[in-house]
């Protein structure tokens, strides 16, 4: 067995995009080739609040996942476990409020950039939203608009690692 020296650094693996650009699809294939534990923010609300959540209680409902799933990353991180976080990194403040995580644990961070043009987005959603999956929301164009506008790419300094996936 590896004593904790012999082992490679723990890595947290972030992630940020427009929704159905394919971050959770890239982040579960990513925890399953790098071996690390794989949490996602949509599916532990909708598991955990199923009847419950709406657009007046997501925010809280965000925050209720964050207070528990946070420090458990960062258990696993300071362990020597890679973490893959597919929580929204909608903007700047989001993202650094993640890396914060791996700062404290001295792990290695990833922030994957997932893009795709605005009209494969719409098309995507329609469609994810036609066929619903569990772990998955409805996405209505009022609040597709208000994410577009949110969304804050990645710039130079967070060092993204830039994905276009082609549909």
């Amino acid at each position: 067995m590896n004593s904790v020296d012999e082992q490679e650094q723990a890595c947290l693996y972030l992630f940020c995009g427009l929704p159905c650009s394919g971050k959770t699809t890239f982040a579960i294939g990513l925890a399953e080739s790098k071996g690390a534990v794989f949490f996602s923010l949509d599916r532990l609300i909708l598991k955990l609040f199923p009847e419950e959540d709406n657009f007046k209680t997501h925010r809280q409902y965000v925050q209720r996942v964050e207070n528990v799933f946070f420090p458990i990353a960062h258990d696993l991180l300071c362990r020597g476990c890679s973490v893959v976080l597919d929580f929204p990194g909608h903007t700047r403040l989001e993202r650094d409020r993640l890396r914060q995580i791996a700062i404290e644990t001295d792990a290695q961070v990833y922030l994957y950039h997932l893009r795709a043009n605005p009209e494969t987005i719409a098309k995507r959603v329609q469609k994810r939203n036609a066929e619903l999956k569990s772990g998955e929301y409805f996405i209505p164009d009022w609040l597709l608009n208000i994410i577009i506008k949110k969304f804050e790419p990645p710039d130079y300094s967070e060092q993204p690692i830039e994905i276009e996936l082609k549909w």
